[in-house]
């Protein structure tokens, strides 16, 4: 048995604690530590994660399509703001390093649409599915335009958020009629570079492949 499929049954297990009011801060405590890790731990974490975020979005109903996207927009808002600071202190060359990015396909793309369009032009290619671009490819591509901090936080968080609400929904409907388990083990059946994933461990992955 996987590690994968350990945490799946480890989660299956304690479904039935969904709803209690612990389980979102959990899921809050593993988003910051799969950024803080720059998704290194992606093996580990990131399919914890998504495996939590299943448990919290649909153990509570309707609040669960906005709960969701909250814990994990923490996250996003930690990543947003450390990658910030470290550019305004080292550079860009310093935060592409750091997150395994220097080599993303997006970087140039993201930049030249953060020019003619300013903030609109990231947040399009956030909410993109096309382009999984990481949060820190964003920034430097915000930064290197000149982009407000202030702005460029507000939209990558903004965007994260309703990518995020968008899957919680789609979850919804597509368990319609299913248990939380049924659900939970459907996500155990999934292909482990599939899911779990979060945005800014992708390049790493490809790196460490080479």
């Amino acid at each position: 048995m996987s590690y994968k499929d350990d945490i799946v049954d480890w989660a299956i297990a304690r479904s039935r604690h969904g709803a209690a009011w612990w389980m979102p801060i959990l899921l809050i405590a593993i988003s910051c530590l799969n950024t803080l890790t720059a998704g290194t731990l992606v093996w580990c974490v990131g399919i914890l994660q998504a495996v939590l975020f299943t448990i919290v979005s649909m153990s509570h109903g309707k609040v669960g399509l906005v709960l969701g996207p909250v814990c994990l927009c923490t996250g996003t808002a930690l990543a947003a703001y450390t990658y910030i600071a470290m550019m305004q202190r080292a550079g860009a060359d310093a935060v592409l390093e750091y997150t395994g990015t220097a080599d993303s396909k997006f970087l140039e793309k993201a930049r030249e649409l953060a020019v003619t369009w300013g903030w609109s032009g990231l947040l399009f290619i956030q909410i993109n599915p096309l382009t999984p671009v990481p949060t820190a490819v964003l920034v430097v591509a915000g930064m290197l335009v000149k982009m407000d901090e202030y702005v460029l936080f507000t939209t990558l968080v903004l965007g994260k958020f309703s990518m995020l609400v968008l899957n919680a929904v789609v979850v919804h409907f597509a368990s319609e009629g299913k248990s939380l388990e049924e659900c939970l083990r459907e996500l155990k059946a999934k292909k482990p570079d599939t899911e779990g994933k979060d945005d800014d461990s992708k390049d790493n992955d490809k790196k460490k492949q080479k």
